[in-house]
């Protein structure tokens, strides 16, 4: 959008008011919003938890897509200096809506997540009809930074005033959730005591935006746009729809992906999110380098693996190579995917009883996993390895760091399969940071990296 100078002084007029005009120009728009059922039922105390947990994932994707528009527009250059301006101004008023205050770095999605992972939500299906005007609000807005940036300002806003809507109702969530601001309701609570001095700089920004009045239509009317988006999301919250309306899905287990395939058995999702736990845990390295997210990830992965059973042979095997080369130039080394396989037989076996060889292919992927590994160093001198190592780090950091011995090994077989030399090196970089780890704990792990490459065989 360009802004003459003969039109100087109207637009710094405009700026002044803009947020009163915005305001009044919206009134029915969140009186219209504030009406829906959903917020009668939390005032009364009979909104549903899966209501919430939903809403609660349809803020986490929108938040966790500004989050990466903020990277785009930092990345955009425009060859007009008008056209710039207001893709920073709009880039100044977006990272203060994803923030969660004015000091703290975490932010609204991180409180999200931790508000989901509470409630234990994996548990808890989708609504499908509100996830796919979700994705429509998302696919809009990643337009909209693309093409009209200025037009995000009026998503903002909508967002904004959404968050305060929530904000009022958090002695609701808490009273109906048994939750307080530490635990199930951070979300809700996001202002804390900072609410005026959040809502004194949301308005500075705004107001000191530079935009002409054709500027301010386009804003209004993705408002408008918005606040649709807004109300269709949270009326198919509530009432529930359906059993025929709710489904699993891979965001509903780890709240940092799109759609992929995972199971439509409670029971499935159940076990592969306790199998996903139990790989988590034999590997300390987990926890440490990727914290709670790589808990979600593992769980999320366990989900996707157990759709793998449905293949034919050869498929499954296909794709279990592929995902344990993926994983592996990712820094995990494909040790993890193939006990996390076996632990996935074993969680499905349990819950299962009377299908025992409806999952016996994912213990031939855990199998074949093994072999490959043992094809560059024997059994024998895997294990001998890994006990030198934990004897070398008093017992892999009185186990802090276990299973770490077992990691390098790995590591160095899947560097001589020749996955790909980052393989070795991602996770040999990170165990080696002296800003992390002691002098002895880094020379322990260079030697046995040493050691193994020095009898490991391509």
């Amino acid at each position: 959008m360009t802004i003459s100078n003969r039109d100087a002084h109207r637009n710094k007029h405009l700026s002044e008011n803009v947020i009163t005009r915005m305001q009044s120009e919206s009134a029915a728009l969140l009186d219209s919003f504030k009406s829906l059922p959903f917020f009668g039922a939390l005032t009364n105390g009979t909104l549903p938890l899966p209501s919430y947990i939903n809403q609660l994932r349809a803020f986490a994707a929108i938040f966790n897509t500004l989050e990466r528009l903020v990277a785009y527009l930092s990345s955009v250059q425009s060859r007009d200096n008008s056209t710039q301006k207001l893709r920073l101004d709009t880039l100044d008023i977006l990272q203060s809506v994803i923030r969660t205050d004015l000091e703290a770095d975490k932010s609204h999605f991180m409180r999200i997540v931790d508000d989901l992972t509470y409630f234990n939500s994996s548990l808890l299906q989708e609504i499908i009809d509100v996830r796919h005007s979700v994705d429509a609000l998302i696919a809009r807005m990643r337009f909209l930074a693309s093409e009209e940036p200025v037009c995000l300002i009026g998503y903002l806003f909508t967002l904004h005033h959404v968050l305060q809507i929530t904000h009022a109702y958090r002695d609701e969530v808490q009273n109906s959730f048994q939750a307080d601001e530490e635990n199930g309701a951070t979300f809700s609570g996001v202002y804390g005591e900072k609410s005026r001095e959040y809502q004194a700089t949301y308005e500075h920004l705004i107001n000191g935006s530079c935009f002409d009045e054709q500027a301010f239509v386009q804003i209004q009317r993705a408002v408008n746009e918005s606040f649709s988006f807004m109300e269709k999301i949270h009326r198919g919250l509530y009432p529930l729809p359906s059993v025929d309306g709710m489904r699993f899905s891979a965001a509903s287990i780890n709240p940092e992906v799109s759609n992929h395939a995972v199971p439509t058995d409670e029971r499935e999702v159940a076990a592969a999110t306790s199998a996903g736990r139990l790989c988590f845990e034999e590997f300390s390295y987990f926890e440490a380098r990727y914290g709670e997210r790589g808990r979600r990830f593992a769980s999320g992965d366990s989900a996707w693996l157990v759709t793998l059973a449905q293949l034919d042979h050869q498929t499954l095997i296909r794709k279990v190579l592929w995902f344990a080369n993926y994983l592996a130039v990712q820094g995990l080394p494909r040790i993890t995917l193939e006990r996390q396989l076996y632990y996935l037989h074993q969680e499905l076996s349990t819950s299962f009883p009377d299908k025992p060889t409806q999952y016996a292919m994912l213990l031939e992927g855990a199998e074949l996993l093994k072999k490959e590994r043992c094809k560059h160093i024997s059994v024998k001198d895997f294990d001998s390895l890994s006990r030198a190592f934990a004897a070398m780090t008093d017992n892999e950091l009185d186990g802090k760091m276990k299973g770490t011995g077992a990691l390098i090994v790995s590591a160095v077989c899947d560097e001589k399969a020749a996955v790909k030399v980052e393989t070795s090196r991602s996770i040999e970089t990170w165990l080696t940071n002296t800003d992390s780890f002691s002098a002895d704990w880094v020379s322990a792990v260079e030697e046995i990296f040493t050691q193994t490459r020095s009898i490991a065989v391509f």
